[in-house]
């Protein structure tokens, strides 16, 4: 077993924290170039506007999934790296550029899974007679504080179709006309709350079929009112799983076609799912 010396543990942390202030300066700075209130992007994320002032305080330390909602709500995308700190010292390289400095370019691939509930854990274990009842998503974040734990495919597949009989247009600016439909199933179980997105994207030549799954945990246990799991996979399950969606789309056409296609940007409140939809 290698043993690392207290200096090094001091650096690396040093590093990471610097790394972690940089992304978020990083993310506050491409609000302030867009022009964004602190209220507009306040609303994309399905919060209030103090929640979104307390992520930019300087000592602020947000999750991941809050990192992750800031940065679909000022249209930036995330590339994180892991830099392998094997105990020999922080390489050279991440010295110069700040402990593998997250910079703004492309979706974070997420790891982390559910954690499975206590055994013999109940609601009868807690303090609380009664469970709220949440009614939309701003009481599922502020009340419940749920936070993504997991975001993972089910279904990843791509066919091809019979090629159309009228003549395909190959000029620079043509471009590949999609047919998408996407349908919500949710669940809810203690502190759990899971949002799947089916899509089924369409084109001349082929047929894409893409679930993606987002997983959230709690603080405390709740029950939801009929409209509170759409509201909530509208405004905020779903602006987390669709980066991914595209990445997987694009992966797919690539493969199967050998160019990339990616779905069309959607903003906050152009996708909402009802119940009996």
């Amino acid at each position: 077993m290698t043993t690392v010396s207290d200096a090094v543990l001091d650096r690396r942390a040093d590093l990471l924290v610097e790394a972690k202030d940089s992304l978020l300066e990083q993310l506050v700075q491409q609000r302030k170039s867009h022009h964004y209130s602190q209220q507009t992007v306040a609303d994309r994320m399905g919060v209030s506007q103090p929640t979104v002032a307390a992520f930019e305080r300087y000592d602020a330390n947000p999750t991941l999934s809050s990192i992750i909602r800031y940065a679909m709500a000022v249209d930036a995308v995330l590339d994180m790296k892991v830099v392998d700190d094997c105990g020999d010292g922080v390489p050279a390289t991440w010295q110069m550029t700040g402990a593998a400095q997250a910079t703004i370019q492309r979706p974070l691939a997420l790891a982390r899974k559910l954690p499975s509930p206590a055994a013999g854990t109940s609601h009868r274990n807690w303090p609380m007679p009664n469970k709220p009842t949440l009614q939309d998503a701003q009481e599922m974040l502020e009340i419940a504080e749920l936070q993504l734990v997991d975001i993972h495919f089910d279904r990843l597949s791509i066919e091809t179709t019979p090629s159309s009989t009228q003549p395909k247009d190959t000029s620079d600016e043509s471009e590949t006309r999609l047919e998408v439909d996407c349908s919500l199933a949710s669940r809810q179980e203690g502190k759990q709350f899971g949002a799947r997105f089916e899509f089924l994207i369409k084109a001349d030549d082929w047929t894409a079929s893409i679930a993606a799954i987002t997983e959230y945990v709690g603080s405390q246990e709740f029950e939801l009112s009929e409209e509170a799991p759409f509201d909530f996979a509208s405004r905020v399950a779903l602006m987390a799983a669709f980066p991914y969606v595209r990445e997987a789309l694009a992966d797919l056409t690539t493969r199967v076609t050998g160019s990339a296609v990616l779905l069309p940007l959607i903003r906050l409140g152009e996708l909402n799912f009802r119940p009996n939809q």
